[in-house]
């Protein structure tokens, strides 16, 4: 009975040990040397190597360290991170390891020579884009009268002809809307057409459905700011409707502070000018854990250009003001990214203001670029500086 009774309390105590070893090691404790080359358990916390494309080579402190994706068990303290693969520029971030806590690196390689893939060869004029970037909307004047006109397609699927994911929705035979000005509504579901008149000096305006052919065009000359004021009260709706949706004190600092709010694709990030300088109250008490170790800043100046993380409620500067104009931003369809044109180059740089790369450095005109949805390239307007050619969109594949 004694013996039963002492194997059990040694069983017992074994299963605790075990139980609380495991414990540890799940939060990262491990043995390692202290000065005295003393065996001793310590605090570690995990850096998860993530990349797209994977299995590229990963580097800490300049030493070749894994390969993503991986996971890795490091001490506290600051660590510089290279991430880098063949044919793809390299990723680079200092990143700050916290003891029992994950830090990611979520590394988005951009290659050094994109492929092009041409989406039209019939030659496209004034391309535009719905605020959501998912319609295209574009003019034809280089092909017969029957097929020159306004155009649009669907950036959600993969499209590489003219008669694959276009579609015509106004022809020439009915008014020259090969010339028209296009834009599009905040929904992408209708478009204008603004003809210039030649004898008259009055504008004709239609409005255009983007999901059917148009074949008697509403003329609307005389509505246009009228549906103009409707379309921007739509828009205004569902900013709001976004905004409306997170807790009280994330709507009191977004109205208060964020000049020109632009929600990320996956709703879980603002791209916003500072309106006023100030300091953000913390929205989320108390704090919880971030996989992003990038210091954030609380502290705003008016001008400057920032990305506030909903979920986590830390805010990144992006850019500061300058005397030159800030580049307009677009999300990447990731939401961890964002593009911009300067320079004549394409750039992406990173939410939080990181790894500001080059993606394009090619001719394209108008400074037109929009990503495509799915994330695997961005399309551009460009005849590559040949006079005697119309431009064409073309899409730069990235993955």
């Amino acid at each position: 009975m004694k013996n039963s009774l002492i194997r059990t309390l040694v069983i017992l105590t074994l299963i605790t040990v075990v139980s609380f070893g495991a414990i540890l090691y799940a939060k990262g404790y491990r043995f390692s040397k202290d000065i005295d080359g003393r065996n001793v358990v310590s605090g570690t916390g995990l850096l998860v190597f993530n990349s797209v494309p994977d299995g590229a080579r990963a580097f800490i402190n300049g030493e070749l360290a894994t390969a993503t994706d991986d996971t890795i068990n490091l001490k506290p303290g600051k660590y510089g991170v290279r991430i880098e693969k063949d044919g793809y520029f390299p990723w680079e971030k200092e990143v700050e390891i916290t003891k029992e806590r994950v830090t990611e690196t979520n590394a988005l390689l951009f290659p050094k020579a994109p492929q092009l893939e041409n989406l039209t060869s019939s030659g496209v004029n004034n391309p535009t884009v719905d605020k959501e970037r998912k319609i295209l909307a574009y003019t034809v004047s280089s092909a017969s009268a029957d097929l020159n006109g306004v155009y649009v397609a669907s950036l959600n699927r993969g499209f590489l002809s003219l008669g694959d994911g276009h579609k015509q929705i106004a022809s020439n035979l009915i008014d020259n809307f090969s010339g028209a000005k296009l834009e599009v509504s905040p929904d992408g579901a209708e478009v204008f057409a603004t003809i210039e008149s030649q004898s008259t000096g009055i504008d004709r305006v239609y409005l255009l459905k983007t999901n059917e052919f148009n074949p008697s065009p509403l003329l609307v000359t005389n509505n246009v700011e009228r549906i103009r004021e409707t379309w921007k009260t739509d828009e205004e709706r569902l900013r709001n409707d976004k905004i409306r949706s997170l807790p009280k004190a994330a709507r009191a600092m977004i109205t208060t502070y964020f000049k020109d709010p632009l929600f990320s694709p996956e709703k879980d990030k603002i791209f916003y000018i500072a309106s006023s300088s100030a300091e953000l109250p913390l929205v989320i008490k108390p704090r919880i854990p971030s996989t992003n170790s990038t210091p954030e800043v609380r502290n705003i100046s008016e001008g400057d250009v920032y990305v506030y993380n909903i979920k986590d409620d830390r805010n990144y500067l992006v850019r500061a003001k300058s005397e030159n104009a800030f580049p307009e931003y677009i999300w990447h369809p990731d939401s961890r990214h964002l593009f911009y044109v300067e320079g004549k180059r394409i750039n992406t740089v990173e939410y939080d203001g990181h790894n500001i790369t080059t993606v394009y450095a090619g001719p394209f005109l108008n400074d037109f670029v929009t990503p495509w949805l799915d994330g695997s390239g961005i399309v551009i307007l460009t005849s590559f500086n040949d006079p005697s050619i119309p431009p064409n969109l073309y899409r730069v594949v990235l993955k």
